[in-house]
């Protein structure tokens, strides 16, 4: 009970932070159309092979019933992608194929290379334990007319992952345009838990958008900003999407693939949420809450229950007091339409106890992260404020290397204005607490001297982690046991104008 009083105690005052810094005080009104007319999208299932082949190209969808249809880029055809059925312990070949045309959809700015072609790509599997040359490092670029081949090991348990365009400085442009997907990873413990399949298992890509309502084309400014905000949501690429439902449970897996925008998601109808996975694997134990908040590149793996709900609309909102640092904030997000009865009697239940990890009590090595801001020069010579991990720009040279067999300790120090989402390649981490420390006294004398106690993880980031939120001047401590591969990865904050100019940073792991 403690724990949680003061879970909820720093929440509070997280929420008042961002109140005087950021939060935004308006709803977003520009969307002319109705809402809840279209159908949501479900990607479709790739599970029968070990071996796949997925096309990048030019694609054309309707996002809204009312809009001319949008160009986007997308994965063997559609966007999202389809979603990826592994196996634990299966190894998995991908090719992707780059197809896409010679012009870019979106052109913006160069941020590194004045010639850098806007359609190279590079892909990454997000929460991958994946070997260096299949991890899509940022500037392993590869242009048109050539393929990634990367090899997933998937030695690894159930997860939700996902799969994303990654090159150096033009992750934002990519991602926007559409090019990612989900990547499920199923075990027998997931097996175990009688979960609801099948139809009753939705994936659900968050996103926000901005477009011309006259056109249908996706807007995105040429020049460089350091977040970017849409007016609009759409969920598996449909623009406010209702989705039919029957009175029963139902299992949801949330992405938040938003540029910038943080979601704290709510149910219309006050029901709870029950949360049994975060990122990569599922949650010691089921926790039932009535807000699930969550960062650009964090997921949740959720349960429903509409069984009381029959014939009944139910609203998945974003709450106006979220962590949103957006110009405004979009109140609405997918429609669930509960039918009068239930056409299943398969046996699901909402599980309790689930998974028990063993997170190291003893670390080798402890470093320390700043999160700060700079001025630096832009290629066209103009100023612009760039985040920093560790003081560092991502060309600088590797200065972290991780030994294979050892445990790290990381400590995050946010002295920035915004929350920060960390994700590290290759490795899986559990959160130990978050404190606030005075930012002036630090840049002064460059000690931590904290005004808060300790504050543990909430319960829904008890389990393994690949991002996580760090808050304004606050220290964020990471555990970081070091499995995997030997080679280089990165680092990098996943709010992607943050990550493509320059808050990213390789590192070695070494044997």
């Amino acid at each position: 009970t403690g724990a949680c009083f003061m879970a909820s105690s720093a929440l509070v005052l997280l929420v008042l932070i961002h109140l005087i810094f950021h939060v935004a005080t308006q709803t977003c009104n520009s969307f002319p159309y109705p809402k809840f007319v279209d159908s949501l999208p479900i990607p479709r299932k790739l599970s029968s092979s070990t071996c796949y082949t997925l096309e990048v190209s030019r694609i054309i969808q309707k996002l809204h019933r009312d809009l001319p249809p949008t160009a986007l880029w997308g994965f063997g055809g559609s966007s999202p992608g389809p979603t990826f059925e592994i196996h634990s312990g299966i190894k998995t070949q991908i090719s992707y194929v780059n197809n896409l045309p010679e012009e870019p959809l979106l052109p913006t700015e160069p941020l590194m290379d004045e010639d850098q072609s806007q359609t190279d790509i590079v892909i990454h599997l997000h929460g991958g334990v994946t070997p260096s040359r299949s991890d899509g490092f940022p500037s392993l670029l590869v242009p048109r007319g050539n393929k990634q081949v990367s090899v997933y090991p998937n030695k690894q348990p159930a997860g939700t992952l996902w799969y994303h365009a990654h090159p150096e400085s033009l992750t934002r442009v990519h991602l926007y345009a559409g090019l990612l997907g989900f990547y499920f990873i199923r075990d027998q413990v997931e097996k175990d838990l009688d979960l609801p399949k099948d139809r009753y298992e939705i994936p659900l890509v968050i996103s926000d958008k901005a477009l011309n309502y006259t056109t249908g084309e996706l807007i995105y400014p040429y020049t460089f900003i350091e977040e970017f905000f849409g007016d609009v949501f759409t969920v598996n690429q449909k623009i406010f999407p209702y989705v039919d439902v029957e009175p029963r449970l139902y299992r949801f897996r949330i992405l938040n693939a938003c540029n910038a925008r943080y979601l704290n998601l709510t149910l219309s109808n006050s029901q709870p949420f029950h949360q049994i996975g975060a990122d990569v694997g599922f949650l010691p134990f089921t926790v039932s809450l009535s807000v699930v908040n969550l960062g650009p590149g964090e997921r949740a793996d959720i349960l429903i229950d509409f069984t009381n709900y029959s014939n009944q609309n139910v609203i998945l909102l974003n709450t106006l007091f979220s962590f949103d640092e957006g110009e405004c904030v979009i109140p609405e997000i997918l429609q669930f339409r509960v039918s009068a009865t239930a056409t299943s009697t398969e046996s699901t239940t909402i599980p309790t106890n689930i998974l028990q990890y063993n997170k190291p009590t003893i670390a080798q090595t402890q470093r320390l992260i700043t999160l700060s801001e700079v001025q630096a020069i832009k290629p066209n010579g103009e100023n612009q404020t760039a985040s920093l991990l560790a003081g560092l720009r991502y060309r600088d040279p590797i200065a972290i290397f991780m030994k294979l067999g050892t445990v790290e300790i990381w400590d995050l120090i946010n002295l920035t204005n915004d929350t920060h989402v960390i994700h590290l390649h290759l490795f899986h981490f559990f959160l130990e607490w978050r404190a606030f420390f005075a930012v002036d006294a630090y840049l002064a004398t460059g000690q931590i001297i904290y005004v808060s106690p300790l504050i543990p993880p909430d319960p829904n980031e008890i389990g393994i982690k690949d991002s996580i939120k760090a808050y304004p001047s606050s220290v964020t401590r990471i555990i970081i046991p070091v499995k995997g591969y030997a080679g280089i990865y990165v680092y990098h904050c996943h709010m992607l104008e943050h990550e493509d100019w320059d808050m990213m940073r390789p590192f070695r792991v070494i044997y």
